[in-house]
């Protein structure tokens, strides 16, 4: 299995750019997460009240100074997207264990722009990062949210092979999340 944890790669594709989040990102990212309007599309399950929102830039550097330092403890790792050059959201991934049905899973967050947030720029991510969960998480398959307002996310999640689930994610503390998406190997 690669570590990712040793060193985080750079993945490309025709017009999106998966590259390791640095602290310079965040008045790019400040765009992305101040914005009200993209919230419902962000998974915030399971992270302890955060809901992603971030209006100040001092907030949004602390959020990536977050995102790196749980990087650094092999917690998960978070990519910034771009999209012809211009800072279009993130992309985490980790490998969750539970005792639920989102267990030796590699579970993918994405927060994308709106603008951005096309059947498309989901295709191409896809494209790039499933073929390598596996070797990276060691799991047997992955998963996504996709709530039912996410149209371009679930077109581009079914061409991919994932289908709707029909069970909760559970939370540390018990809570059930719905509108997650599975991939099994």
């Amino acid at each position: 299995m690669t570590d990712i944890y040793l060193h985080c790669p750079t993945l490309e594709g025709p017009s999106l750019t998966l590259r390791p989040l640095l602290p310079s990102d965040a008045q790019g990212l400040l765009a992305i997460y101040g914005d009200a309007a993209n919230l419902p599309f962000f998974n915030s399950d399971n992270c302890h009240g955060d809901t992603f929102h971030y209006t100040t830039l001092d907030r949004m550097e602390e959020a990536v100074r977050f995102w790196q330092y749980a990087y650094e403890v092999r917690a998960f790792v978070r990519w910034t997207v771009e999209v012809s050059g211009r800072i279009a959201g993130t992309v985490e991934c980790f490998r969750r264990e539970a005792e639920d049905a989102f267990t030796d899973c590699a579970l993918l967050r994405i927060d994308l722009g709106r603008a951005d947030d096309t059947a498309d720029v989901h295709d191409e991510l896809l494209s790039l990062l499933l073929p390598h969960l596996q070797a990276w998480f060691g799991c047997c398959r992955a998963a996504t949210k996709a709530p039912a307002i996410a149209q371009a996310r679930q077109t581009a999640l079914r061409a991919h092979g994932f289908r709707p689930s029909s069970k909760s994610l559970i939370g540390h503390d018990g809570t059930r999340y719905g509108d997650y998406w599975l991939l099994e190997y």
